[in-house]
């Protein structure tokens, strides 16, 4: 209880003033403790409330906050104890005044106390905060929800690995009802990782997993808002393996890809899955490694509103095979069959009884008369003995036999329709058309006796060969036309037209001019002219195009329409001046990557660095999707070229700084809340432009800031569109400096040069603007050798998007001035409608010719991505193909991971890939260390 002050009268002054502090703070500490008491009955209250949901959180409280309770109250129940025995044992004012310096040293000051009451609230409102997270899935379970996120939010999560307690509950989406569907857990633009591109929604479940037991997955989504671009909005319903430690095996897809749109309604699908042998018609085969796993959903893009009312997953096993009904259904089997053998006596009986009451000679005829007393007789008058093959057919009988008739559809590739022996005989081609692989000698020539085959006046066709491979005949518009012609042949063709001519040992003059003679018969009996004037010359030759030398063994065989010789005929065989793709890739298959022929600008750097020339710096900028924007590949391709030579600048920062596009250096961007930002995966208009990885913030605020940290660097470039604005920079906490903007959004870049060699930090803000200020990054650099890696990386981007903000990669590539250019383009593309590989290949070109324009010697290396577990339009070898005619025909160089990577489940089981569509740090690194070998490294 609180202790009276001593009135005046009551002691010397001093001790009296001493002992009064005294007592105001015994009483303050009595008052503390009544506090803690209060606390500590609120705190009784929220546990009697909690011990109904949870022992174990009942438990947790009591220990944490009994144990600050606790200590606090022994520390303020000594200090009341020590204040009593002292002021019962003190008689002068030095005894009081030591005494109580004594019993207040644990208390020196008022803050001293108030932090001793503060630390006991504090306990209490982390308890009580850790109670209402343990407590909100606790009160998840009375609805008996489970499976369904919008009625249960606290029982999914967007972590797919450990136990399920150590799962935190999913903070993306909002909760919102569904005429269709109830409550649903809906998934925005804005709850999309950046950098990934998705986001996951699974069940925060330790569901294990048996051999020999079959699961039923299943999933129900609806689309709240179409996205514009559906391809890149698709939802996935995917499974998690978790090993005996709940560790990552694998995660896969389910099914194919998913597109909802809010005029198709909820999409309700299921999916059996299993360990090898379970029963059912599995779509997946559960891996034996895997333990425990869980169902979830993937939803990618940021231009949707997807709506996900379940998910779940359940053991079916005894649905498929029968389970715990078998014996009833055994029952039930022999009770049938039980009564069809009682149903076979009662035949039985009934035939005997026919066979009693009729009962003639079979050689007795019976009139009609009779026979049809007997037929009613024995209850037969009814019955109809037409033959089955004079009964009429019923409409209906006829209308189910006709719907039964097989259809011809087109249904892609050819399949047989008759088949003898295993062989087709008939089938139907992609057209839908019927085929006959082989036809009769009579049926052949019914079919080409009209058919005749046009032939150009130039056009000659090899039609015999000899046995050495010439030629010995041609068809021609003429006719045949032969090469040779026997003495037989040409005697059995002239003879009749022309005197014979024999020989006589030796050549005869036929035709004499002056003595020489100008037409001659020579000893084979052939005529010859010695000499033949050039127009004679040329009309004997005139089909023989292009001419050929004298001394040439090489002759024209095949000739095009507008008369050049497609194929020549020489000692070797067959010869083609030109050969088509297909025939090319017959002959010399493509190489997974190109000879790097064209790389010395890259090359001879790093030699000069190795021969200490310095400074000297080489340039690598690297373009793409998420590939390139994620860590993985740029980190791994850095980590092998600096084995040889350091690191040198931080190059180009995005606009959304590390926040977006981790960064290889320490540098960090921070920006306020009030900027707005430009993405080109999401679009392909930009009213405010684009930096030159697809990205920019604009405003048009006067309060908004950007403050990059531990930026390295003796050169500084800003980059930005210009559309009017005013903004301000400062260096190291320097005086600003004042832009202002001109208009049209033309790109620009401030350079801040002279710098020191040390860590900086830059400051922009808009005080003062009258525009919209448009930020596209900053290129950062220092006077020193090493390697450089700039990233233009857009999470989601495909090439169709891509050639849109190209033009916004002029102004920095002028910057950077890059001696390597690499593209990683291919994964969205590959799912993409619109972004085909013929789309692919012409702006992976225009990119091309924009780098060579800028930095003529420039080396550009296209690398294609490997084959991952996602949904595909056109395969990536479709697109690699693409690349490679691009390279052949422009002169720069290919890697195709399609072919050096090996499949995903390869990779998978290796530890490569991060999930189905990027690789993590040691895929990166295997893909980093291919392309500085082969292509960087001398």
């Amino acid at each position: 209880m609180p202790i009276g002050t001593i009135a005046n009268g009551e002691g010397g002054a001093s001790v009296r003033a001493k002992l009064n502090a005294a007592v105001d703070r015994g009483n303050e500490v009595e008052n503390a403790r009544s506090g803690s008491a209060s606390l500590a009955d609120r705190l009784g209250v929220i546990l009697d409330a909690a011990i109904d949901q949870s022992d174990a959180v009942l438990t947790y409280l009591g220990g944490v906050v009994g144990a600050q309770a606790t200590a606090s109250q022994q520390r303020d129940t000594a200090l009341g104890q020590r204040i009593d025995a002292i002021l019962q044992t003190i008689a002068t004012d030095a005894e009081v005044a030591a005494a109580i310096s004594t019993a207040l040293a644990p208390y020196a000051t008022d803050a001293d106390l108030s932090a001793a009451v503060a630390a006991i609230q504090d306990a209490v409102s982390t308890a009580a905060s850790k109670a209402n997270v343990a407590l909100a899935a606790s009160n998840n379970l009375l609805g008996q929800a489970f499976a369904r996120p919008g009625d249960a939010r606290a029982l999914f999560s967007s972590a797919l690995t450990g136990s399920a307690l150590s799962r935190a509950p999913i903070t993306a989406g909002i909760v919102a009802p569904s005429a269709d569907l109830g409550s649903v857990l809906r998934i925005r633009g804005v709850d999309t990782d950046d950098v990934s591109g998705y986001v996951d929604v699974a069940r925060r479940i330790d569901f294990a997993l048996d051999p020999g037991r079959t699961y039923l997955v299943t999933a129900t989504v609806d689309r709240n808002v179409d996205p514009s671009d559906p391809a890149n909005n698709a939802v996935e319903i995917r499974w998690q393996n978790l090993n005996a430690n709940k560790a990552g095996v694998s995660n896969v897809r389910l099914g194919g890809a998913l597109l909802p749109t809010v005029a198709g309604g909820p999409l309700r699908v299921s999916f059996m899955i299993g360990k090898a042998g379970a029963p059912g018609e599995l779509v997946y085969i559960i891996p034996p490694s895997a333990v425990y796993g869980l169902p979830l959903v993937r939803i990618y893009g940021n231009g949707a509103e997807t709506d996900i009312a379940s998910i779940d997953v359940r053991d079916v096993t005894d649905d498929v095979a029968g389970g715990t009904e078998l014996s009833e259904l055994t029952a039930r089997i022999s009770a049938e069959e039980e009564a069809r053998e009682q149903l076979a006596e009662v035949v039985s009986d009934l035939g005997l009884a026919v066979d009693n009451r009729v009962r003639f000679d079979v050689s007795q005829a019976l009139s009609a008369e009779e026979e049809q007393r007997v037929r009613e007789t024995i209850g037969l008058g009814d019955i109809d003995n037409t033959p089955d093959s004079g009964k009429p057919v019923s409409e209906a009988q006829l209308a189910e036999f006709n719907d039964r008739t097989p259809k011809i559809e087109h249904v892609g590739p050819a399949r047989p329709v008759i088949v003898t022996d295993d062989v087709a005989v008939m089938y139907i081609n992609q057209a839908g058309e019927v085929g006959l692989p082989s036809l009769s000698p009579e049926t052949r020539r019914e079919a080409v006796k009209d058919v005749s085959v046009p032939l150009s006046p130039t056009l000659r066709v090899p039609f015999i060969y000899s046995d050495q491979g010439g030629v010995v005949a041609w068809l021609t518009h003429d006719g045949i036309d032969l090469a040779l012609i026997s003495d037989a042949l040409r005697m059995k063709i002239v003879g009749a037209q022309f005197p014979k001519v024999e020989a006589t040992g030796q050549a005869q003059p036929l035709i004499v001019s002056d003595e020489v003679a100008i037409m001659y018969l020579d000893e084979e009996g052939r005529v010859g002219l010695p000499v033949l004037a050039p127009e004679t010359k040329r009309e004997a030759t005139s089909d023989l195009a292009p001419a050929i030398s004298v001394h040439s063994v090489r002759q024209p065989l095949l000739y095009s329409d507008k008369g050049g010789v497609a194929a020549f005929l020489d000692e070797d065989g067959i010869d083609f001046p030109k050969v088509s793709k297909a025939l090319k890739a017959k002959l010399l298959p493509r190489q997974a990557m190109s000879s790097g022929q064209s790389l010395h600008r890259v090359r001879s750097k790093i030699a000069r660095m190795k021969f200490g020339i310095s400074p000297e710096k080489i340039k690598v900028l690297v373009i793409g999707d998420s590939w390139v924007q994620g860590d993985p590949i740029s980190r791994g391709l850095m980590t092998e070229m600096t084995r040889d030579f350091p690191i040198s600048d931080t190059g180009f920062m995005s606009s959304r700084g590390t926040a977006f596009a981790v960064a290889l250096t320490s540098a960090t961007l921070v920006t306020s809340g009030g900027w707005t930002i430009t993405n080109a995966t999401d679009g392909t208009t930009y009213p405010f432009g684009t930096g030159p990885d697809g990205q920019v913030l604009y405003t048009t605020a006067t309060n908004q800031t950007i403050s990059v940290a531990g930026l390295k660097a003796t050169s500084i470039k800003i980059l930005r569109n210009q559309f009017g604005g005013k903004w301000r920079y400062r260096v190291d906490g320097g005086s600003y400096t004042v832009v202002t903007d001109a208009t049209g959004g033309a790109q620009a870049a401030i350079t801040i040069s002279g710098l020191a060699d040390v860590d900086h930090t830059l400051d922009i803000d808009t005080v003062g603007n009258t525009g919209t200020v448009s930020f596209a990054g900053l290129y950062a650099e220092r006077n020193v050798s090493g390697i450089e890696i700039n990233r233009f990386g857009a999470g989601g981007m495909d090439a169709a998007r891509m050639q849109f903000y190209i033009p916004n990669m002029q102004l920095a590539i002028s910057l950077i001035q890059p001696d390597l250019v690499i593209t990683v383009l291919g994964t969205n593309d590959a799912g993409s409608p619109v972004s085909t590989p013929d789309v692919y290949a012409d702006v992976l070109g225009d990119l091309t010719t924009l780098v060579k324009s800028i930095v003529p010697d420039c080396g550009v290396l296209h690398v294609i991505p490997p084959v991952n577990a996602g949904a595909v339009l056109n395969p990536l070898s479709a697109y690699r193909d693409a690349i490679i005619d691009l390279c052949e025909t422009n002169g720069s160089e290919y890697l195709s991971l399609v072919d050096t990577f090996g499949s995903y489940d390869q990779g998978n089981a290796l530890f490569l890939w991060s999930d189905t569509l990027h690789l993590n740090a040691i895929g990166g690194l295997v893909v980093g260390k291919t392309i500085n070998d082969n292509f960087i490294k001398l």
